[in-house]
Parts: C-alpha cells; sequence; structure tokens
C-alpha cells in the first residue's frame, strides 16, 4: 500500500520531477547489476543515502532487469572483445591486481559490460525522464483517478496516517546506517564461510584443466588464519583414456595476510604431500583399468613400464633409445611367420602320431576280453567241471586275459604319456624359433645400452612429468581466475572469467629431458612409483628442485621428493609469489610450459637420483640455446653434445640464460653410451626381459593351436585306456574272489 501512495505523491507533486527522475537513473543502474556484486551494493547505500522518488526507482529496476536479460548474449560478447582488446591490457592488468578492484569482478565478460552499462545510461536516463515527466504527470494522474481501486484507496485512514508520516521531513542518516550494516554482515557472512565458496572454487578450476571431475574431501581454513589444509584432492588428469586417479593426500598453504583486500586468496607457500595414482578408482566412463604391476608377472611387467617409456617419450627425434619393441605384436607376428616356424611341423607330424596310435588302440583292444567274457568267465567257475579235454580249464583261461589286459594297458599308458610330453615339448619355443622371431621383433638388435637409456630416461621422464603436473594444478590455486564457460557466484549470470592470464595464449614450450614429455595418461603405468616397484630401482631416493624466474614470471621455486628405500613416500612443495604468472601455461596437459616475450630468463633444474644398487653416478650437463631438429637415424653421440662423467653423487642440472624473443628453447641431456656402459650390468637384460615376453606369447599361441590334438588324447584316455584299466580291474577282482586250493 505504501508503494500505491507514494505513486500517488509522485503524480500529485509539481516540484518532483528531480527526484523522479533520478529514481528513474538510479533504477536502472541498479537493474544491470547483481544485487549481491559490489556495485550492486554501492547502489543499495546510495539508495539508503539519497532521496529519490522510490516507485520510480522500482519501475525503472523491473525493466532494466528485463532489458538486461535479454542482452545477455550481446553484453558477454561486448565484454569478450573489451578484455582481449590489447590496447587495454595495460588497465585489466592494473585491475586484477590493484587493491579492492577486484571485488568488482570486472574480469567476467557480462559484468563487464553491465557495469559499463550502469555507470553510462543513468546520465541520458535522467536527462531524458526529467525532460519527459512534466508532460506525461497530469494525463497519467487523471487516468489512474478515473479508476475505482485508486479512488477508494485515497479516501482510506491507512492513507492520511502516510500523509502525516511524509511531512516529517526526517534525515537520511539512519539509512546510511543501515546500509553500512547491511554491507557489514554481507561481508561477514562472506569471509566466515568462505571456506566452502574455496573449495567450490578449487574444484571448478581443477576440473577446468583436467578435464575431468575434481574432488576434495575437505577443507580446514580458519578466518585470519595464515594456514589452509585441503585433505584428499583427487583429480583425474587431463584427458582419456584416463585409468586411474592422481591424489593428494594432503595440502598446506600459507596465505598472504591481505586476503581479503585483493578479493582472492595469493598463496606463499604450498606443500603437498602423498602424491599417488589410486589404482582402486577410476573416472566416470573412461577404460577399463588395467591390472596393477605387482599383480602381473614380472616379464610382462618390465614389458609395461618398457612400453610406458615408449608412450611417454613419443616419436621424440632426440634420443633414440631403441624401444620400438615394446610397441610390438607378439602375437600378430608370431601369427605372421607361423608358416615357417618349427612348431607347425611339430604340430603337424603330433597329428600323424595321434592318427597311427588310435588305430593301434584299435587293435589292442581286441586282446582284453569285453564285459560279456568276463561275466561268462565268472559263471564258468560256479559250473561242474567240464569232462572235455579240449576246453581250458576256467583258471588257465583268467590267466591268459590278466597277461594280454596288463600288457595292453602298459602300452596304452606309455603311448598316452608319451604324446602328452611331446605335445608339452612343442609349447615351448625351439631355439631356431626363438631366433626367427626375435629377427622379426628387432630384438637382437637391441643392446643392454639401450635398457640403461632407457630406465634411466624414463624414471627421469615421469618424475619431471609427476611435477609438473602437480606444479600445474597447485599453482592454479592462486590463479585469479580461468576461462569459463559458465559464471561462477552468486550471480547466476552468463559469462565467463577472461583475465590476462588466460591459459590458451602460450606459445612456446620449454621441452626438459627429452622434448616433449607426452601426456599424464600416456605415461600413467610408467610413472615414478611404477619404475621404483621394479626390481632394479625399487631402492632409490629421488630430488628435484626447480627454481624459474624471469621478467614476466614471479619467483617460483618446487621441490620434489621421492624416497623408495623402505615406505613409499614423496613429497612436493612449492614456493611461488604473491600474484599469478603472466605467462604460465598449460598446454593440452604436457609438461612445464612459459613464455618470455622479451628479456632475458633463467631456469636452474637439479635432480638427485641415488640408488643402492647403482655403482657409478654420473653428472649430466643439459646444453642446448636454440631449437634442433634431427633425423632419427642419427645416433645419441650425433644428437647430444655433451659426455656423462662419473662422480659420487648423481646429479642432473643445468642453468639456462639468454635473451629470447617467441624462442622455444630445448634442453636435452647427455644420455650417451658412455652413461650406458657404466650402469647395463645393473640392470635387467632388455633383451631378456623381451625373450620372457615372447616365451609366454608363444606359449599362449600354440596352446590355442594344440587344443584340438588335447582333445584327441583325452578322447584315447576314455575311449581305449580307461575301458582297458576297468576290465584289468575286474579280473583281479576275480581272481581274488577264488577260493585258495588245498594242500
Amino acid at each position: 500500500m505504501k508503494t500505491l501512495f507514494k505513486l500517488f505523491d509522485a503524480l500529485q507533486s509539481h516540484n518532483s520531477p528531480e527526484r523522479t527522475a533520478a529514481g528513474i537513473a538510479l533504477g536502472t543502474a541498479l537493474g544491470f547489476v547483481p544485487l549481491l556484486s559490489l556495485q550492486g551494493l554501492m547502489a543499495i547505500v546510495l539508495l539508503f543515502g539519497v532521496r529519490v522518488n522510490l516507485v520510480a526507482l522500482s519501475a525503472a529496476f523491473v525493466v532494466a532487469m528485463g532489458v538486461d536479460a535479454a542482452l545477455l548474449p550481446f553484453c558477454h560478447h561486448l565484454g569478450t572483445i573489451l578484455l582481449e582488446m590489447p590496447a587495454l591490457q595495460g588497465l585489466w592488468t592494473f585491475v586484477d591486481n590493484a587493491p579492492l578492484l577486484p571485488f568488482f569482478r570486472l574480469t567476467e565478460t557480462s559484468l563487464l559490460t553491465d557495469t559499463l552499462l550502469a555507470v553510462v545510461l543513468p546520465a541520458p536516463m535522467y536527462a531524458i525522464s526529467r525532460a519527459l515527466y512534466p508532460r506525461i504527470q497530469k494525463p497519467l494522474y487523471r487516468w489512474l483517478w478515473e479508476q475505482p481501486f485508486f479512488r477508494n484507496t485515497m479516501g482510506t485512514r491507512l492513507y492520511r496516517l502516510y500523509a502525516n508520516y511524509k511531512k516529517k521531513d526526517a534525515l537520511r542518516l539512519s539509512g546510511f546506517v543501515t546500509a553500512g550494516a547491511l554491507f557489514l554482515v554481507v561481508s561477514l557472512y562472506v569471509y566466515l564461510f568462505a571456506g566452502f565458496h574455496i573449495k567450490q572454487q578449487l574444484e571448478s578450476v581443477a576440473t577446468q584443466l583436467n578435464g575431468a571431475d575434481v574432488s576434495i574431501e575437505s577443507i580446514h581454513w580458519t578466518p585470519l588464519s595464515p594456514k589452509m589444509e585441503l585433505n584428499g584432492v583427487s583429480f583425474a588428469n587431463y584427458r582419456e583414456p584416463m585409468q586411474n586417479l592422481l591424489v593428494i593426500d594432503s595440502v598446506t598453504a600459507s596465505l598472504r595476510p591481505n586476503l581479503l583486500w585483493y578479493a582472492r586468496l595469493y598463496f606463499d607457500n604450498i606443500q603437498a604431500s602423498g602424491l599417488h595414482y589410486d589404482t582402486d578408482r577410476q573416472v566416470s566412463g573412461a577404460v577399463e583399468p588395467a591390472p596393477a604391476l605387482s599383480e602381473i608377472s614380472a616379464p610382462a611387467q618390465a614389458s609395461a613400464l618398457y612400453g610406458s617409456a615408449r608412450a611417454a617419450m613419443g616419436s621424440n627425434p632426440l634420443i633414440n633409445l631403441g624401444l620400438e619393441v615394446g610397441t610390438k605384436d607378439f602375437e600378430g607376428t608370431i601369427r605372421e611367420n607361423y608358416a615357417s616356424l618349427e612348431v607347425r611341423e611339430h604340430l603337424r607330424s603330433l597329428q600323424k602320431k595321434l592318427n597311427e596310435t588310435n588305430n593301434d588302440f584299435l587293435n589292442l583292444e581286441t586282446r582284453v576280453p569285453s564285459d560279456r567274457d568276463i561275466n561268462k568267465l565268472k559263471e564258468s567257475f560256479l559250473a561242474l567241471p567240464n569232462e572235455d579235454a579240449a576246453t581250458p580249464p576256467p583258471a588257465a583261461t583268467l590267466e591268459r586275459h590278466l597277461t594280454a589286459t596288463r600288457e595292453v594297458c602298459t602300452q596304452m599308458q606309455s603311448r598316452v604319456q608319451e604324446l602328452e610330453e611331446e605335445l608339452f615339448a612343442i609349447l615351448k619355443m625351439s631355439d631356431k624359433d626363438r631366433s626367427r622371431l626375435r629377427e622379426a621383433l628387432g630384438i637382437a638388435d637391441l643392446s643392454q645400452d639401450d635398457l640403461s637409456d632407457a630406465l634411466f630416461a624414463d624414471k627421469i621422464l615421469n618424475a619431471i612429468e609427476r611435477v609438473s603436473a602437480g606444479i600445474l594444478w597447485l599453482r592454479q590455486i592462486a590463479h585469479p581466475g580461468t576461462r569459463m564457460a559458465q559464471a561462477v557466484g552468486q550471480s547466476r549470470r552468463l559469462g565467463a572469467y577472461h583475465t590476462l592470464y588466460s591459459f590458451d595464449h602460450i606459445a612456446p614450450r620449454l621441452y626438459v629431458a627429452s622434448g616433449a614429455l607426452g601426456t599424464p595418461d600416456e605415461a600413467l603405468q610408467g610413472t615414478l612409483s611404477g619404475l621404483s616397484s621394479s626390481p632394479s630401482l625399487s631402492e632409490s631416493t629421488l630430488k628435484i628442485t626447480l627454481v624459474a624466474k624471469a621478467p614476466a614470471l614471479h619467483p617460483l621455486s618446487v621441490t620434489f621428493n621421492a624416497d623408495h628405500r623402505a615406505d613409499r613416500q614423496e613429497s612436493l612443495q612449492v614456493e611461488t609469489g604473491a600474484f599469478p604468472l603472466k605467462h604460465w601455461g598449460l598446454h593440452s596437459g604436457r609438461g612445464l610450459d612459459f613464455e618470455i616475450v622479451a628479456g632475458t630468463a633463467t631456469l636452474n633444474l637439479q635432480m638427485e637420483l641415488s640408488n643402492d644398487r647403482l655403482k657409478s653416478a654420473f653428472d649430466l650437463a643439459m646444453q642446448d640455446t636454440q631449437a634442433v631438429l634431427h633425423s632419427r637415424n642419427q645416433t645419441l653421440e650425433e644428437i647430444l653434445n655433451s659426455v656423462a662423467k662419473h662422480h659420487t653423487n648423481t646429479t642432473l642440472h643445468g642453468t639456462i640464460t639468454g635473451n629470447f624473443n617467441d624462442l622455444k628453447l630445448h634442453l636435452t641431456s647427455s644420455m650417451g653410451v658412455a652413461l650406458a656402459g657404466k650402469v647395463h650390468h645393473q640392470f635387467q637384460s632388455y633383451t631378456q626381459v623381451m625373450d620372457a615376453n615372447l616365451q609366454d606369447t608363444f606359449e599362449r599361441f600354440t596352446f590355442e593351436k594344440s587344443l584340438p590334438l588335447k582333445t584327441q588324447i583325452d578322447r584315447l584316455k576314455k575311449k581305449n585306456v580307461d575301458p582297458a584299466l576297468t576290465a584289468l580291474k575286474a579280473l583281479g577282482e576275480l581272481k581274488a574272489s577264488l577260493p585258495k586250493p588245498v594242500s
């Protein structure tokens, strides 16, 4: 009713055009911004503190909300253009890093456009409303007064009470106090329950980065506390097929004290512990997980590890480790060469022997008495003695049958045993077949040098892969926001965070150790944990320290520790600046990336790998300051520029300093013959592993081929041997039942 009364006041008053126009202007601004945004709160404070026509404000607010909903796609498009405009990048950088300004969320596309409209439209709306209001006031009032509802309302006691109250020209100081209290309550609520919002933000950012759902079990943070703990962070790594989840047991972060001042979380230090792949969990819709490495045979385990090294390095021409065999199809190779293998002739020969044995058993069956003959023999012992001299006595007949049946059973059992032994021998690969298949697979061309390089390179690759994956995810916790398809927060508006720090504009890549590292899912089975569980690397420790500093990069220090000598323990610690990295990027889930537009960049990478089974150690210098391309036919010595040196500690280190202008920097490590020659005695021979894998595949293949022969042998047992043994048993029982002769 009060709103209706104020409408009458506005239409009757002769000195309210300014207040009415101001209400329309303020309502227009309020309708274009979310009420729970900082812009909306400022408009509400202004509303409580100034005298405007609330009816005009309400009407303008409703109309502006409808117009804003209709213009939402346009607002999103215009905001994207403004945020991507090169001339405004300096402005957005300042807005995104200045105190308090991030609260306005101007890096959200639709909210940026709405804020601009809320700033620009009130002035023309005030001028237009001020000019039109005197012309439409009286006609509109006369039309409303003609309506019965309004005439009856004006005569009520409630309206008279309102008219008396209206005459009290109270100060609007109470409005400012109310608005300030409201602002304080909203701020305290957001601050006290920020843990829930932080959890949602972290899960959204991590899900965006990884391409799969990210789950955080719990978050522990007390307001004003400089420490935050996250427990049970699990997420799928980047892309399908994803078989396992990468799990971080706990993350402890040190926060900057000016948390609310910058409207986002900034971490000075992040430490994660318990990085591992959970083989018992899988992403919905992903492929079935492969058997755990500990549950399969040693040859198959080694083959999986070497195959993962091949997958991790891809077709990188900088390192040729001879791992093509790891991707060979053993069964397919055996099938292709089956016509020329000895096993084929052995199976044919065994089939011929089976046919001959079957014919021989048919002849031997004639010497075994039938059940009818045995029954007649039993009856002859009960009948009166026969006086016919030509008829042999029953006892002589029994002895003759026993002797013949015993000989037949012995011969049949011996022949069946020979057939089974020969069939079993066929499953074992002959030297001739092994040589032929090794040549077809290319195993003969491999050397123990290849094995040494493969194992060491694979361990380094996967260690750096895991560190980089952890760094990228953890670093984004402090990131101000990534480009998202849906709006976030309480505004529930269409829009996307779009900042200068977007991840899809990073061009060059830093290649560590081998060039392209491969995606984490490609190297999943060859992770650091998987390799360390192999017999040759189970007693190892690994420490990686990475320090990066550049004009566009804030200082970043990463330390990764893995101790597999007793209980397998791993930890990751990140020391980073408070502000987001301008050129820190993620390239399809691959490796460590950064871009230097101009200036000097320095990267220090130190890796220490110690193993109780390694008798020698080495110092690998990483040297290369230009993009290099090599043919795959070139040897390692021709590709790599440095030679391994042997010391008491195993250290891989490198320092690269130079001026770059959109230059791709490739780092290569010296893994030549000099290194491999010192360590290959400590590893299992790669050729032996592949031979064992080949033997397993060969046995499975020949077993399938020999199944018909095995069935025929079983049929011989059931059809010939078993009846003969039954007859021998019956004759023996008959002889035992006869009375002993009296002396």
